[in-house]
C-alpha cells in the first residue's frame, strides 16, 4: 500500500528558487512536502495511490485554510484531453475559468476561481488527477483577472518547455498567502506565508486533513532552516 513521507523546510529545500540573473534566493517560505512511497514489495495495481483519497485530502485541506482569501485552482495537462473536458464542465457553471496553451509542446493550463470551496471543488474532483501534468491551488490575495494575466504572459512565451511549468506555478506564491501543488509523480508541496500560517499550524492542518481522508503519513520531519 501507499504511504506518504512528510518533510518540512524552506522552499529551496524542495525546489530551485533563485533569481537567474544572480543565483540569489528570491524568497523563502515555510514548505511541507508529502512524497508517496510503496510499503512492502508488492507492486500490483492495488498498491497505486488512490485518487479519491488524495482528492478528499486536498478538499479537506482547502476547507481548513483560514478565511479571507480567494481560492484559485490550476490544472495542467500535457497529455491533453482531460483539461479540455474539465473546461467544458466548468462552462456549464457560473465559475470563471480560462483554458490556456502552454509552451512548445502546447499543453493545456486550465485556471478557475472557486467561489465556495465546499461545492466548487467538485468539477476538479471528477477529473483528478490530470492525465500527465499537475494540479495546484492558490489561496490568493489577487483577483482572478490578475491571476489569468500572469499565466497568459507565461503561456505567451512559446519557447517554454514542460519542465518549467512547475517553477511558473510556484512563482505565483509571491502573490499568494498559501498554495498547494501536486506534481505528476503524486508528490504534494504545501507552501504558506508565515503571517498567514505558521509551520506548526500548517502541519497540524495537514495532519487533520490526512486523518479525515485516511491518507497514511509516515512522519520523517526535517528541521526548518
Amino acid at each position: 500500500m501507499w504511504e506518504y513521507s512528510l518533510a518540512t523546510g524552506p522552499l529551496s529545500s524542495f525546489e530551485r528558487w533563485f533569481d537567474p540573473t544572480n543565483m540569489r534566493r528570491i524568497a523563502e517560505y515555510p514548505t511541507l512536502s508529502l512524497t508517496p512511497r510503496i510499503q512492502g514489495s508488492d507492486h500490483s495495481s492495488e498498491c497505486y495511490g488512490n485518487p479519491d483519497v488524495e482528492a478528499d485530502f486536498l478538499h479537506s485541506l482547502l476547507l481548513a485554510f483560514p478565511p479571507a482569501y480567494r481560492p484559485f485552482a490550476g490544472y495542467a495537462d500535457r497529455a491533453g484531453g482531460r483539461a479540455e473536458s474539465l473546461s467544458r464542465s466548468l462552462n456549464r457553471t457560473p465559475l470563471r475559468s480560462a483554458l490556456l496553451t502552454y509552451g512548445a509542446q502546447e499543453g493545456h493550463v486550465l485556471l478557475y476561481e472557486m467561489l465556495d470551496v465546499r461545492t466548487d471543488f467538485g468539477p476538479l474532483r471528477e477529473h483528478y488527477p490530470p492525465g500527465h501534468g499537475m494540479t495546484f491551488f492558490n489561496a490568493s490575495c489577487m483577483t482572478f483577472e490578475m491571476f489569468e494575466i500572469l499565466w497568459a504572459r507565461k503561456c505567451a512565451d512559446r519557447c517554454r518547455s514542460s519542465d518549467t511549468i512547475r517553477y511558473d506555478a510556484l512563482e505565483l506564491m509571491m502573490y499568494s498567502k498559501a498554495m498547494i501543488l501536486v506534481d505528476d509523480e503524486g508528490s504534494f508541496l504545501m507552501v504558506a506565508l508565515p503571517t498567514y500560517l505558521s509551520v506548526l499550524a500548517l502541519e497540524r492542518l495537514i495532519d487533520q486533513a490526512a486523518h479525515r481522508a485516511r491518507l497514511p503519513i509516515a512522519m520523517s520531519t526535517l528541521p526548518f532552516g
